[in-house]
């Protein structure tokens, strides 16, 4: 979930930074118009990444101790509806005699 918190952060800062020049030029104003607010722009998208990267880094280290604390697969969070999981083999359909 932080990932996608991230994730989602990068997308919109990206998207407010292609806003921006779009406006800009389409106004036909001066590339000096806004340079500070591309700057922080800049500097954000710079500081998330950062954030990105060591939220993955973060999963390799949890993947380490989930090892040495003897647990295999764990699974957080919801099952987002799925089925619960099945054992053994199913019949799914009765089979026909020949006649």
């Amino acid at each position: 979930m932080a990932e996608n918190a991230i994730e989602t952060a990068l997308c919109e800062v990206a998207a407010l930074g292609q806003m921006l020049g779009r406006m800009r030029m389409d106004s036909r104003l001066s590339a000096t118009v806004g340079q500070d607010a591309i700057d922080g722009i800049a500097v954000l998208y710079k500081r998330l990444s950062k954030a990105r990267r060591v939220a993955v880094d973060l999963h390799k280290s949890l993947d380490d101790v989930k090892t040495q604390i003897g647990c295999r697969t764990v699974m957080v969070g919801s099952d987002n509806g799925k089925p619960p999981p099945t054992t053994g083999l199913h019949i799914v359909e009765e089979p026909q005699e020949a006649a």
